[in-house]
């Protein structure tokens, strides 16, 4: 290839060290301590938030949504009814969590919209104004850039970085260790492979398979058509376009 995609730098992710929970060994036992939670949010009486959380302004927390230890919550957000939001995890302003779980250290940013049945690992991170749609995961550790779109019941596997501006259709697998370019779009039920490299604005078609350590070409980006299948080890180079059906061995 041409170039080797950066990996996803994401700038939330230095945010993690603010107010975190010191969880050396001790003989007492631990106590939280309480933080201020603003006057003009509002909590259901069924939901359950720890006393250590952090909530902000105008944040609502819906019935039988529950908020642990040390979270961090900013103004404007909305976390829906039923979700976990794990110990340590900060959530931005402006969200709307309807996510199953948000695991425990896992770092969202402003804008971020989990819609129902998502889940987000322990110290995933998630940049500003991502979507992520119904049922679709981030593992543990995963990162994924701003503006990014996951269709429903994508997943994007633990350690796998995709980058900003991405859009995937329904179905699409990105496996551990991946990483994926700014401005990729993927089409259904599109498959990336561990340790895959996939550029800066490569199109992969509907039901294409990119192989174990397979890499897409960078710039000028690569197309790549549906039904396709990349073999392990196998290269594109930048500006080509496999077309419909087409299989590439290494």
């Amino acid at each position: 290839m041409d170039a080797v995609p950066r990996r996803v730098a994401c700038r939330t992710r230095s945010r993690r060290r603010e107010g975190t929970i010191d969880r050396k060994r001790t003989d007492r036992p631990y106590t939280p301590t309480a933080m201020p939670i603003h006057s003009t949010a509002k909590m259901d009486a069924l939901s359950k938030v720890d006393p250590s959380a952090d909530i902000g302004a105008r944040t609502v927390i819906e019935p039988g949504a529950e908020v642990q230890r040390g979270a961090k919550i900013d103004e404007d957000t909305i976390i829906r009814a039923g979700t976990l939001v794990r110990e340590d995890a900060r959530i931005g302003a402006g969200c709307d969590i309807a996510a199953y779980y948000v695991g425990q250290g896992a770092m969202i940013g402003d804008g971020v919209k989990l819609h129902q049945g998502s889940s987000v690992g322990d110290d995933a991170t998630i940049e500003d104004a991502v979507h992520v749609r119904d049922n679709a995961l981030v593992g543990r550790q995963a990162s994924i850039g701003e503006r990014t779109t996951l269709g429903p019941r994508t997943h994007v596997h633990p350690f796998a970085a995709v980058g900003a501006n991405v859009t995937t259709g329904e179905d699409v697998r990105i496996e551990n260790n991946a990483v994926v370019g700014d401005n990729a779009t993927f089409a259904d039920k599109a498959h990336v492979a561990p340790h895959a490299l996939v550029g800066d604005g490569t199109r992969v078609g509907e039901n294409v398979r990119i192989g174990t350590d397979a890499g897409l070409g960078v710039v000028p980006a690569a197309t790549v058509d549906k039904n396709c299948t990349l073999g392990h080890n196998s290269r594109v180079s930048g500006s080509a376009r496999l077309k419909d059906g087409c299989t590439l061995e290494a």
